[in-house]
Order: C-alpha cells, then structure tokens, then sequence
C-alpha cells in the first residue's frame, strides 16, 4: 500500500463521519497487526483446513439426509445485463461466494431470518433469495461501500428485482451497524460471513454473530484460508464445524 494510497484512504474516511468508528478500528488493528502478528504459515493453514474438508453432497448428506444437490447457475435467472454486471466490477469488487452451498443450504433448512456480511455484486444474496421467494422469509445484508471505486451502484445488482421484497441492505460498516441489527431482527437462522477479511476483524465479528445465531443454526464464514481466526474460533469454543474447498480457497461451516 502506497503513501499516495494510505493518505487518499484517511482522506476519504476523515470525509466521511459516519465511518468514524470503523476507521478507528481500521488503527487499531494495524498498530496491533504491526506488533504482535506473526507471520502466516499458509502451509500450516491450508493443511488443516484439507483435514477437516468435507465435500459439498457429504455435507448436505449430513445436515439434511438427502444426496440431492441443486445447482445454482442453472436455476437462477442469469441474463445478459447481468453477465455484463459482472464483467464491469469483476475486477473492482469481490467475487461470488460458493453459491451452490448457500442455495443448497436454503434449499433444505428452509430459513425464516438470514445474515449476510459482504455482499459486493449480490451472488451469494442472490443465492439465499432464488428458492425462497414464496416464504416468510427475511435476508439482512450488509455491505459497506468501497473507497474510490466508483461501482457502488452495482451492489447487490445481479439480484433481479422480482426477489428484492424479502431483502435489506445496509450500507454501513460492521461496526456500526451490527447492534442495530441484533436489536431489530434478534437471532438468525443462517449468518453468512464475507467481510472484513482481517485476523482482528473476523474474531471481533465472529463471537457476537454467533452469539445471535439460532440454536440448529448454520454459521458460513468464507477465506477461512486467509488467516488463523476461524481455526482458533472453533477450537476455542469446541465447536462442531467443517470445512468445504470452493475452487482454490476454503469455507468454514459452524453448526450450533
């Protein structure tokens, strides 16, 4: 990270009040990453992650009975304009999640109130609404918005608008918005983790959207392969979990 870079980024969060708080963590953990964090051995990580990874048809065999799988692609409603979405922010915001877990997960679990953190172009939303549109059902997501990048309007647009009756999206940090959350819509059927990607910031997050998670809930946290927090999330509280490899990298499902 350059310093033209690093004095663009504070300019925009000191232009930006109601990002205060997470900027001020943003601080924190970087004087705190800058003194403590050691050096991540991938190798270590990776090889722990393969010892727990289950396949997607085991793990759906094991959480539903059942050893049919849907896939995703072929059920949503991928037009042109939405291949053409994708193409213009792929290179700006974060790409899909593994869809066909989520959808597959809704499938069977069959949700009332879902959490979603991270939403960038909306596949993983995308995948929670497209088989329960006909439910009582609520996704909560929330994604806050992207310093410089002037695609902040493609959020969440690959989510057609015949699904959007069932779904809220903020625009906040975490940070900010989290208790305001908890204290509108309580505990949660499925969470689906994909934001702030940092050791610090997922094991800030991770303790309270477990905490308001339902019991026989189902917690996704994604990139688990990026650092030790989800390793040392679920160990530490001796929590039933898999992992699950989604091309080149690893997600972690906690089961309550």
């Amino acid at each position: 990270m350059n310093f033209l870079y690093k004095f663009k980024l504070i300019s925009w969060y000191l232009g930006n009040p109601k990002y205060y708080k997470h900027f001020i963590f943003l601080l924190f953990w970087r004087i705190k990453k800058f003194i403590f964090q050691k050096k991540i051995n991938t190798e270590i990580l990776y090889n722990w992650c393969t010892i727990h990874e289950i396949k997607l048809e085991e793990l759906i065999e094991n959480l539903f009975s059942t050893s049919q799988i849907k896939s995703f692609y072929k059920e949503a409603e991928i037009t042109t304009d939405t291949i053409e979405n994708k193409k213009m922010t792929s290179d700006n915001l974060a790409g899909a999640s593994y869809c066909d877990l989520i959808y597959n997960i809704c499938l069977y679990r069959k949700p009332k109130k879902v959490l979603e953190l991270g939403v960038a172009l909306g596949w993983s939303s995308y995948a929670f609404l497209l088989n329960l549109i006909n439910f009582d059902f609520k996704l909560v997501s929330n994604d806050m918005p992207y310093p410089f990048i002037k695609d902040n309007k493609y959020v969440g647009s690959v989510v057609p608008s015949k699904f959007k009756k069932n779904w809220i999206l903020y625009r906040y940090p975490d940070i900010s918005i989290l208790d305001e959350i908890f204290k509108k819509y309580g505990h949660f059927d499925v969470i689906h983790y994909d934001s702030d990607k940092s050791y610090y910031g997922r094991m800030r997050s991770y303790e309270k959207l477990y905490n308001h998670l339902n019991k026989n809930g189902i917690f996704i946290s994604d990139d688990i392969n990026d650092n030790f927090a989800f390793k040392h999330f679920v160990e530490k509280k001796k929590l039933k979990f898999y992992t699950i490899k989604f091309k080149n990298r690893y997600l972690g499902i906690i089961l309550k």
